[in-house]
């Protein structure tokens, strides 16, 4: 940037940047991975509905953590109204055949914030056009990693990172849908997904989490080389 603020931490990452909005937490909570019912066979998926949307034009992020080492979770779908916002979502859990168990995923969303915290004290920051870009007085999570960008395998993509022991995983960084046909007459309903398997290193895979009998559903999502970028925060 040529002029104005511009805020570096320790490791000389710049955290705050006159010029750029910060992403702040605007949403969180939990959810547990169960069956939906429906013709679906079996699933372990889950859906949160926000108590306010959030205009796409803020570009919400969905993050997820679940405190258990080796279970995945990854982004299955967004709702989204007639207004381009953000009104939900759903996450789902590994599930092969009706094999995988319910998951507790603990989930934020961050965005580019447009309201003030409205504290009494602290620090804010807007930009040349008058947009505030910074509020000590909202929450937000510290980037502690950010991968080079690698190809979605079935087999799975280990990443590897500094300690961090129950780190924030971007799903929206990973998202990704396809369904395939394997035995001819089930259907799998499959998202890129990570999971933790250490403090210092998770696993990126396309992995099922619903499927249903006979192929007569079956339709393509997706296909050809598809690169994505592992995002951690605290």
């Amino acid at each position: 940037m040529s002029f104005g603020i511009e805020v570096q931490n320790a490791s000389g990452n710049i955290v705050i940047d006159g010029q750029f909005r910060n992403h702040a937490v605007v949403a969180s909570g939990s959810g547990t991975t169960a069956a939906l019912g429906g013709f679906v066979l079996d699933s372990k998926v889950f859906k949160a509905t926000l108590g306010s949307p959030i205009a796409l034009s803020r570009s919400p992020m969905i993050w997820g953590r679940i405190g258990t080492d080796n279970a995945y979770m990854g982004l299955v779908g967004l709702e989204v109204n007639g207004s381009s916002e953000l009104t939900g979502f759903w996450i789902g859990s590994d599930n092969a055949f009706g094999a995988g168990p319910s998951r507790t995923v603990d989930w934020r969303i961050t965005a580019a914030s447009v309201a003030g915290s409205g504290a009494a004290y602290g620090l804010q920051v807007f930009d040349a056009t008058g947009d505030r870009v910074f509020d000590s007085g909202l929450e937000y999570l510290d980037i502690a990693h950010a991968s080079s960008v690698f190809t979605l395998t079935d087999s799975g993509t280990t990443r590897t990172y500094s300690t961090l022991a129950n780190p924030w995983f971007n799903l929206s960084a990973l998202a990704y849908l396809r369904t395939t046909s394997p035995s001819g007459d089930d259907t799998h309903w499959e998202c890129a997904m990570v999971a933790r398997t250490s403090s210092t290193s998770a696993i990126v895979a396309i992995t099922p989490y619903a499927y249903l009998a006979g192929d007569f559903f079956y339709s393509a999502i997706g296909g050809g080389s598809q690169q994505r970028q592992l995002v951690l925060a605290q």
